[in-house]
């Protein structure tokens, strides 16, 4: 199989690839996700755009293959009353503000995917595609200091709306309609799947 790379940071989607006995390299990429995000009004098209730009931002030339496999997926969280699209948020004020909307409604957690396949360093085949899970997510007030130490890795506030069930958090999940897999990153299903195109 092709070598696969993931242009991503998060200790969730590393996990999710690892857990599933899917081999892969880290590399970076190099798109400023403020340049259009919160620009595209709906949520599956927002995700999508952000994993396609991100993807379409690394440089080949400093991958150690010619040819390869690239990946790379954003995550973003909206409410299902006020409509209100939340990434990661700006500073620890900002994260209790999304864990209260969180805890007043369903939210839908969507995340973009992005796969590509590099053929000579070059891009020849591009996918892209999302997935939405409907999800009820309450932090109690009482514990929203502790769920927020429990969460930042090196002190990062990391998760998208401040939605983190891969450790700590996953005693919040209330229930999950759809994937659960998506909520950590991807839809390991989805990507399985796709995957499997690129097998020797």
């Amino acid at each position: 199989m092709l070598t696969l790379y993931l242009a991503s940071g998060s200790e969730g989607r590393q996990d999710l690839l690892k857990n599933s006995q899917i081999s892969f390299k880290l590399t970076s990429h190099n798109f400023d996700e403020d340049s259009i995000k919160y620009k595209i009004p709906s949520l599956c098209e927002l995700v999508e755009e952000l994993a396609k730009q991100k993807l379409l931002s690394i440089n080949l030339e400093m991958l150690q293959e010619k040819d390869c496999l690239l990946l790379t997926s954003d995550t973003m969280v909206q409410s299902a009353t006020s409509k209100e699209i939340m990434g990661k948020p700006t500073n620890l004020a900002d994260a209790k503000r999304m864990l209260k909307i969180c805890r007043e409604e369903l939210i839908f957690v969507a995340s973009g995917v992005a796969l590509a396949k590099v053929e000579n360093k070059k891009i020849a085949n591009l996918e892209v595609w999302s997935t939405v899970s409907e999800v009820e997510f309450c932090v109690p007030e009482s514990d929203v200091d502790r769920y927020l130490q429990n969460i930042h890795y090196a002190l990062n506030i990391c998760a998208a709306g401040e939605i983190d069930a891969h450790t700590f958090g996953g005693q919040f999940v209330k229930s999950i309609k759809g994937s659960y897999s998506n909520i950590l990153g991807f839809d390991m299903f989805e990507l399985r799947e796709r995957l499997a195109k690129y097998r020797n």
